[in-house]
């Protein structure tokens, strides 16, 4: 819209009073439009309507004018058409690395709260939930799991098996707990339980007891 109200200004001021001089502007609204509008196509159009505007005002003039005005505007587009390309791209690369920041940056989050053996909230995290809950004071219900008799398994068959095991007890526990609850590693063979729904004491019992009995199953 700016560029257009720019445009019909000068157009109509040269209709009004013609001067040569002037025309020039033409060839300044072409260097605007090249590094205003928004996309490539409507570069194009605004820098061929003025060029071609500039063209038809100084084909009324002399012979010697317009040869002048048509040399300078071809050799006008070219440069402006280059410079929004250049500019284009260059904001293409910004935007462009910025993405890649953003996506690093929530990548870096992820992992910083995550358990990169189980996938499961961390130590980290699961006390910055513990910490942002009682700070709002929201009522919630907490539950410690430790797996007995997993340093047995560790030492009889090595950590590559125990590691596994632990995995098999997150996919267990997040299987059987659901989306309403928060099951973190935050250690060892150390899990956190973290229910912040409305539920009452039998409520969180049976969810317990389902827990546990979902990870005292054989393990293949």
């Amino acid at each position: 819209v700016t560029n257009l109200l720019i445009y019909l200004n000068v157009v109509t001021y040269q209709l009004l009073h013609f001067e040569e001089p002037k025309l020039v502007y033409f060839i300044l609204m072409a260097v605007v439009f090249a590094m205003s509008s928004v996309t490539f196509r409507a570069t194009c159009f605004c820098v061929g309507l003025a060029i071609a505007t500039l063209i038809a005002f100084a084909a009324d003039a002399s012979p010697a004018t317009l040869e002048q005005f048509l040399s300078i505007g071809i050799a006008s587009s070219f440069a402006s058409l280059g410079m929004a390309y250049l500019l284009r791209k260059a904001l293409a690369k910004q935007v462009d690395a910025r993405l890649t920041a953003d996506r690093l940056a929530t990548e870096a989050r992820h992992l910083a709260a995550t358990d990169t053996l189980t996938g499961l909230p961390n130590r980290r995290s699961i006390f910055r939930t513990l910490e942002t809950l009682v700070a709002e004071r929201r009522e919630f219900w907490l539950g410690l799991v430790d797996l007995d008799g997993f340093k047995g398994v560790n030492d009889a068959y090595g950590h590559v098996l125990g590691d596994g095991l632990l995995r098999a007890v997150a996919n267990r526990a997040t299987r059987a707990l659901g989306p309403d609850a928060i099951f973190g590693r935050v250690g060892g063979d150390e899990f956190a339980l973290i229910v912040t729904r409305p539920m009452s004491a039998e409520e969180i019992e049976a969810c317990g007891t389902r827990l546990i009995s979902a990870l005292s199953d054989a393990y293949a």
